[in-house]
């Protein structure tokens, strides 16, 4: 009797189990391949065995959300799909093997300079770290490493995997020469929108000088200076545009109004501008440019005073006579 109910309790055991059985195999893992790079970004490529018999099948991915997600078959025929979280429903159609590449930002970690490199996989894990980048501990010692082109890699067995690196710092000439590139193509196309940068220009120069005696810091120093001032430089430019403008239709109105008294001291600054700005001195062409602003404005009809005067001068003859013709 009490075998009996030990074979029926083993019986139901097995029966329980029958759908997880049946859900692992389903699908069975071949290999994973993780590549990063430098911006955190991670490459995932995914090989499994699948079911022939089945036309839709649930296979588990790594460090959702998933990016570009594609699905392949053995023949190399695109596959339908939707996500779940981690999960991904596959439209198989009875696919023997699946590849799935996309792209992930969540199975690397930074903290300060460290990276790290994250996953627990089911299957041996090949990770390849960025280029220039440099490791100082992994979860355990790789069964086999080298070098794909100028990047390292290291291949594990299953399990939980992790791979701390540090990247390395880009080279210096290549920031500074950068740099000096960046401020020349701005220069450029600002003085051939016609600004007048030869100030900036000069600076650049001595920035190009000092790349080519090997100080390159320095050089990119200067060349960054070089680029803000020149937008600075630009910044002011276009107000001292303005404002000229601004003082040029002050003018007009003023002339349109019969407004002229005071209106030649105004048109010599607006002038003065002109002259600032075509020699690339934009600051004292807002101040002139403003001045003249100031006086078109302020400038006053000819005739406003010059009826009382004339009237006063008329006044004063006509006493002068009359004492005259009294003394005679």
């Amino acid at each position: 009797m009490r075998r009996a109910k030990s074979a029926l309790v083993i019986f139901t055991l097995m029966l329980l189990m029958l759908p997880v059985i049946t859900l692992n195999a389903e699908y069975s893992p071949v290999s994973l391949t993780l590549t990063t790079f430098s911006d955190g970004t991670t490459k995932v490529e995914y090989y499994t065995e699948s079911d022939l018999d089945r036309l839709r099948i649930d296979v588990e991915l790594f460090g959702p959300p998933f990016i570009n997600l594609v699905i392949y078959d053995e023949e190399g025929n695109p596959l339908g799909s939707s996500t779940d979280g981690d999960k991904v429903t596959v439209d198989s159609i009875g696919a023997s093997e699946l590849q799935f590449t996309y792209l992930t930002y969540n199975l690397t970690f930074r903290k300060g300079t460290i990276w790290s490199v994250n996953v627990t996989s089911p299957v041996e894990t090949t990770i390849i770290l960025p280029k220039g980048a440099a490791f100082f501990d992994m979860s355990s010692i790789p069964i086999h490493l080298g070098a794909v082109g100028e990047k390292q890699y290291f291949q594990f067995e299953p399990g939980d995997i992790f791979v701390y690196y540090i990247l390395g710092l880009p080279r210096l000439d290549e920031e500074a020469e950068n740099s000096i590139m960046q401020a020349e193509t701005y220069i450029s196309a600002k003085e051939v929108d016609g600004y007048n940068l030869s100030g900036a220009r000069e600076l650049l120069s001595q920035a190009q000088d000092l790349f080519y005696q090997g100080q390159y810091l320095e050089a990119k120093n200067n060349a960054d200076d070089v680029l803000g001032i020149a937008i600075s430089i630009i910044e002011i430019a276009d107000i001292a545009s303005m404002e000229m403008e601004k003082a040029q239709k002050a003018i007009l109105d003023a002339e349109m109004e019969g407004r002229t008294e005071g209106l030649s001291e105004s048109k010599l600054d607006l002038n003065t501008s002109l002259e600032y700005f075509s020699d690339g001195r934009y600051r004292q062409a807002v101040t002139a440019a403003q001045h003249a602003y100031e006086l078109a404005v302020s400038a006053k009809e000819p005739n406003e005073f010059s009826i009382p005067y004339i009237g006063i001068i008329v006044l004063v003859v006509i006493s002068a006579i009359g004492v005259y013709l009294k003394i005679r």
